[in-house]
């Protein structure tokens, strides 16, 4: 009868240890959720701004076509524009 005891008691902490692990694993999992929605946010919103300094640097660069003498000033502005294009392009990457 007593072995029956034992093994009943650690039956019981066996579970109660599970339903521990349990709830500790369903909070890691909505943070986690709540994590990659705010990744999809940024997401969306670097993927915008990609596309917003897509077209301004496509304006620059038809600009700069049609003009023979290219102002310093435009060209360090396509060079910044490049920049954060390529920075947000690495931050979407991950």
């Amino acid at each position: 009868m007593t072995e029956a005891i034992e093994r009943l008691q650690q039956a019981t902490f066996k579970v109660a240890t599970l339903v521990k692990e349990h709830e500790q694993l369903r909070q890691r999992h909505a943070r986690a959720e709540e994590d990659l929605g705010t990744q999809r946010r940024t997401n969306e919103v670097l993927s915008k701004r990609v596309t917003e300094l897509e077209q301004e640097n496509e304006v620059l660069r038809t600009v700069q076509s049609k003009q023979k003498d290219v102002p310093p000033q435009a060209k360090e502005r396509i060079d910044e524009l490049v920049s954060e294009i390529d920075r947000c392009l690495a931050l979407i990457s991950g």
